[in-house]
């Protein structure tokens, strides 16, 4: 039986059943029930959620949605999925610190809108198997830092897909993975968002054609010290528009607080990473940027952390338009103009890299700058000199996901 006798007392009898096309109102498909919006969502969805079996579809009539707690799903096999005009509005949101709170494998969001989050709009925590897919996922207050840190935020999950969805006005990152792997984030809009997306302390993640525009900074790919999963690595970054991403930054604290506006991508202290075919445009700061942690905490208090990036690979990319107006940390090195790619400078004096598989690697960037910063050394020795950089890594593969 699909859905318990509970439950279906605490759902209208009218909203179960199977789902048919009804004029774009209801998904198409079979569904384990279909709801739709009512005087009280919050008690039937969440009676929905509880009364879930593994492998249900839940369908979502169009309509707003309206909640006053956070939504929790424990269940494993669910699939969530709405219409176009399908809104799920946590504005009078009074307890719960997320809009949705997901730890069942095997979860699968699937068009429909969220809004309005107090903290995170749709979280999913130590999970297998997870997909967002066009989901629009934005705050009505437009970007601002009362906004929750993260729009879809998927943490210490084994199989991650993101894909198709638009993204606005995070107060931290529109698109958050961390500590996961086997990651693929394809096909999105993220905008107006402190980070559009970032790729945290996460291993063999592919980031590919987005569009990432007036963010503070479009991508980020860092390795931050002290947290479960220290050791991110291996993530292929290509075929994405990172433009104009040059929003004021509006993060109310943590590392992403120090991201400069007008960055398009950082790698900061991760490692194996290969970015190629992007379009990187107007972004006022500096288009590129490889960091070491250092430059946020000179001696890190984690023993374990490695805070120097590693055997990064740029090629093939096209760069224009970029650093007409350095802003934050950069502002230490130069003033405008700033090249189109940076790099701090930063190196493990500890390791021995005869055979040069740790180096920053560029190559074939068309006409596009390059700056070493000399971070290491207050800034005395900087260098325009991209021909040290001269040289290649093997290529990173495509992700493939097991479901």
């Amino acid at each position: 039986m699909r859905i318990t006798a509970a439950i279906a007392i605490s759902l209208p009898i009218a909203l179960l059943g199977a789902c048919s096309s009804d004029g774009g109102d209801t998904p198409p498909g079979l569904c384990a029930a279909t709801l739709a919006p009512g005087a009280d969502d919050q008690t039937t969805l969440q009676a929905a959620f509880i009364g879930a079996t593994t492998g249900d579809r839940l369908c979502l009539r169009a309509g707003t949605f309206r909640f006053t707690d956070e939504l929790s799903l424990t269940v494993h096999g669910i699939t969530l999925v709405g219409v176009e005009d399908t809104v799920l509005d946590f504005a009078g949101q009074v307890a719960g610190g997320n809009g949705m709170n997901i730890t069942g494998d095997d979860f699968t969001a699937e068009n429909f809108t969220l809004k309005n989050a107090p903290g995170d709009g749709i979280r999913v925590s130590g999970a297998s198997n997870v997909t967002f897919r066009g989901l629009d996922v934005s705050w009505d207050a437009g970007s601002v830092t009362a906004n929750g840190a993260y729009a879809i935020y998927p943490v210490t999950c084994e199989g991650v897909l993101v894909e198709d969805c638009d993204v606005a006005g995070a107060s931290d990152a529109g698109i958050y993975v961390g500590q996961s792997t086997n990651i693929i984030v394809r096909n999105n809009k993220v905008h107006g968002n402190v980070a559009g997306i970032e790729i945290e302390n996460s291993t063999n993640a592919e980031v590919h054609d987005n569009e990432a525009y007036d963010n503070t900074s479009g991508i980020l790919v860092f390795n931050l010290p002290d947290l479960p999963v220290g050791d991110g690595h291996t993530t292929l970054v290509h075929h994405n528009i990172i433009r104009d991403n040059n929003r004021e930054n509006f993060a109310g604290g943590g590392v992403v607080a120090a991201v400069p506006h007008g960055t398009g991508v950082i790698i900061l202290a991760n490692d194996n990473v290969e970015f190629r075919n992007n379009t990187v445009t107007g972004n006022i700061s500096t288009g590129f940027a490889v960091a070491s942690y250092k430059v946020l905490e000179p001696n890190p208090d984690d023993p374990d952390f490695d805070a120097y990036p590693e055997t990064v690979y740029v090629h093939d990319n096209m760069f224009s338009d970029n650093g007409s107006d350095p802003q934050g940390l950069f502002l230490l090195s130069r003033t405008a103009p700033l090249e189109d790619m940076i790099w701090d400078g930063y190196f493990d004096a500890n390791k021995v890299d005869t055979d040069g598989s740790l180096k920053i690697c560029i190559k074939n960037n068309g006409a596009a700058t390059f700056r070493n910063v000399d971070w290491p050394n207050n800034f005395a020795t900087q260098s325009t000199d991209v021909a040290p950089h001269a040289c290649e890594h093997p290529a990173i593969p495509p992700v493939t996901l097991a479901f």
